[in-house]
């Protein structure tokens, strides 16, 4: 992956940092969106993963067709594949629990002080001639009072260019955009358009090896163009803890489940 501009840190074995290392990683987690996670998977499990989806994933579209809030398809040149999938623990849970490790989980509670728990764990795929992912933040979709999650985004392959990868734009914790409705496939919610080209302007695309994953928190401004059909195919495993003590805003569940259903049935696939 091209490197735009680098402006992280890294984090290996937070738990024995200094408290001033502590307070430093806080704040470039704050102030940046995303911090990367140093050797927090071993290659010998990325690459079980990505041979188990390689060898499944045509049994997997078939067993969960008609769910369309948990598998999201793209058709490309007359074959289906992939993007978004989320009952990975479901369908081998002896595989993709080895990603929730306690390392994983002491990191990101130092990061959000406080405790952590699992909120999800899903498939995202990168497909060559695929859909963008619209710019939005986590909490729009999560609806928690004070943002209190993060997400780690652990790609399963390696790339050696920028188009069609995530890209994050700097943004504290605490300062959420408003979002409208999207028709983006499995993403039903993005920023408002006024916000998006100023936002656009201030893109970072960071450089990360294999075995690696980026940690967001939940007001974090991300997205991806569309992907370029002589691209590789990328995947990658996307873990959501949330903090113990957060709470989703009254009313947010309800209208969040509308809008997904809006968007599975008005999606550009």
């Amino acid at each position: 992956m091209k490197e735009v501009q680098q402006n992280h840190t890294q984090i290996v074995k937070l738990k024995n940092l200094s408290s001033k290392e502590l307070e430093n990683n806080r704040y470039l987690f704050n102030k940046n969106s995303v911090v990367t996670l140093k050797r927090i998977v071993s290659k010998k499990l990325i690459d079980e993963t990505l041979n188990f989806l390689e060898k499944n994933e045509k049994i997997i579209i078939k067993n969960y067709i008609g769910d369309k809030r948990g598998l999201v398809i793209e058709n490309i040149k007359n074959k289906q594949f992939i993007k978004y999938f989320e009952y990975p623990l479901a369908i081998n849970s002896a595989l993709f629990g080895r990603f929730i490790t306690a390392d994983l989980l002491n990191k990101c509670k130092e990061l959000l002080e406080d405790e952590v728990y699992l909120r999800s764990v899903e498939i995202h795929c990168r497909n060559p001639g695929g859909t963008s992912i619209p710019m939005h933040q986590d909490n729009s979709y999560y609806g928690l009072s004070n943002g209190k999650a993060c997400t780690i985004f652990i790609p399963l392959n390696e790339k050696n260019d920028s188009l069609g990868d995530l890209t994050y734009i700097k943004n504290k914790i605490g300062n959420e955009y408003s979002h409208d409705s999207s028709n983006e496939s499995a993403f039903s919610l993005e920023i408002n358009q006024k916000y998006r080209d100023i936002l656009k302007r201030q893109k970072k695309i960071y450089k990360i090896n294999l075995s690696d994953g980026f940690v967001h928190h939940s007001h974090s401004v991300h997205y991806a163009d569309s992907v370029p059909s002589n691209s590789i195919r990328t995947w990658a495993v996307r873990i959501t803890l949330f903090g113990l003590n957060e709470h989703v805003k009254a009313g947010h569940q309800d209208w969040y489940n509308e809008i997904v259903k809006k968007n599975r049935k008005n999606a550009r696939l």
